[in-house]
């Protein structure tokens, strides 16, 4: 078996990445229950593995690290409630959806704008592997059925775009959004959200929500500016082994 109820193999980030990748999907309290989880994954020759910890987990914060799992990001997670949501005023500029012709100019925008998430800052995957992971990401989510993603432009040339989609509970999610470092400070990523918040609203969502990084305070700001509240504070930690081929 390739799990058990509290991890789980990836096949994808494994293929991806080019080595075995597992997750776990449980708090992890006790030296017992850490040691389980490290048994299982060495017995399959899980390479790396994902823990995602609550900050309020103070057991799992103190033990985890004593078996060489290293803090890789602070996961912040915010929330809006649409169904609240007054109007202030404020309507998305003129915006276009993606078509195939962009799917160039996305990735290579996607490719150089996610640069402080885990995944960099592990220090174990290789940068451009990094990099093509938010390509491949981004052409995933204009090829979702799910989803949508729009873009801003001027004069030809794309400034930034939202990636969006609405699951089957009617909760929406900013998947992706990036705006050219060229361009920032002049209010694309506000027409952004708004665009997005307007795309949600148009399927019926109740809710939406959005995920970054601590550090990431300018986009911290962005969201609260746009009405989303902060729902949960989380640490992800990457613990690797090694594994002989």
């Amino acid at each position: 078996m390739n799990q058990l109820p509290s991890c789980t193999e990836l096949s994808w980030d494994s293929t991806f990445f080019g080595c075995k990748i597992a997750q776990v999907h449980a708090v992890l309290r006790t030296n017992e229950e850490v040691r389980s989880i490290i048994d299982w994954c060495q017995h399959r020759e899980v390479e790396c593995l994902y823990y995602r910890c609550p900050v309020a987990a103070l057991d799992s914060l103190r033990e985890v690290p004593k078996h060489g799992f290293q803090i890789c990001d602070i996961r912040m997670t915010y929330h809006h409630d649409l169904r609240s949501r007054l109007d202030n005023g404020q309507k998305p500029c003129l915006m276009r959806p993606a078509v195939e012709g962009d799917l160039h100019a996305l990735k290579a925008l996607a490719k150089c704008s996610h640069h402080n998430t885990r995944f960099f800052k592990d220090g174990n995957f290789s940068h451009s592997l990094c990099e093509h992971f938010y390509e491949v990401w981004i052409e995933q989510c204009f090829h979702s059925p799910q989803g949508y993603v729009w873009i801003a432009e001027e004069s030809g040339v794309l400034n930034g775009y939202v990636a969006c989609s609405v699951d089957s509970d009617f909760k929406g999610h900013i998947d992706l959004i990036a705006v050219d470092s060229k361009v920032r400070c002049r209010g694309i990523g506000n027409q952004l959200i708004l665009r997005a918040l307007h795309y949600f609203g148009t399927k019926n969502a109740a809710y939406a929500a959005v995920v970054t990084q601590a550090d990431n305070l300018a986009a911290q700001r962005l969201y609260q500016r746009n009405g989303f509240v902060l729902a949960s504070v989380e640490l992800w930690f990457h613990k690797w082994f090694d594994v002989q081929k």
